[in-house]
C-alpha cells in the first residue's frame, strides 16, 4: 500500500481528521487509500507549544508528548490534488503550491516502519494483521 511520511505534529493532525490538506511542492496522480507515516524527526519545543495552543483554540484534547515518530500512525484517502488557486473548498491548512485533499482519516495502532521521501510502498503484512486495504 502507498504511504507518505509527514513530520509530527502534522501527521497527528492528519490521522485525526483535523488537517484535511497536505501541502506539497509536487502534484500526484495517485487517488485512493494512503498510509500516513509519522516522520522520525522529533518535535521541537516550539512544535509542542504550537500544537497545545492550537488544540486549546479549537477546543480539542491535546495529545501527550512526545508524539510517536518513525512509523505508520494511520491512513487517509487521497481524494484529489489541485493547485492552491484551484482549491474549490477553503481549508485553513491549504498553503500549496499543490494541495493533496485528504478524506476519511483513521488512526491505526502505531507500527514502527522506515519512511522515505515522496510516496512509497509499504508491505502491509509486515506491519500488522490489521486489514489496511
Amino acid at each position: 500500500m502507498k504511504a507518505l511520511s509527514i513530520r509530527q505534529p502534522w501527521a497527528w493532525l492528519v490521522v485525526h481528521g483535523i488537517k484535511d490538506v497536505e501541502n506539497r511542492t509536487r502534484s500526484t496522480e495517485y487517488r485512493g487509500p494512503l498510509l500516513i507515516h509519522a516522520g522520525r524527526h522529533p518535535m521541537t519545543e516550539e512544535d509542542e507549544a504550537w500544537l497545545a495552543e492550537y488544540c486549546r483554540g479549537v477546543g480539542i484534547e491535546c495529545p501527550q508528548f512526545p508524539l510517536a515518530g518513525g512509523g505508520i500512525a494511520g491512513r487517509v484517502v487521497v481524494a484529489d490534488c489541485v493547485r492552491l488557486e484551484e482549491l474549490a473548498q477553503h481549508s485553513e491548512w491549504a498553503e500549496g503550491p499543490w494541495c493533496w485533499i485528504l478524506e476519511n482519516a483513521e488512526v491505526l495502532p502505531f507500527v514502527e516502519c522506515v519512511g522515505q521521501r515522496g510516496l512509497f510502498e509499504v508491505d502491509c503484512t509486515a506491519l500488522s494483521n490489521r486489514d489496511t486495504s
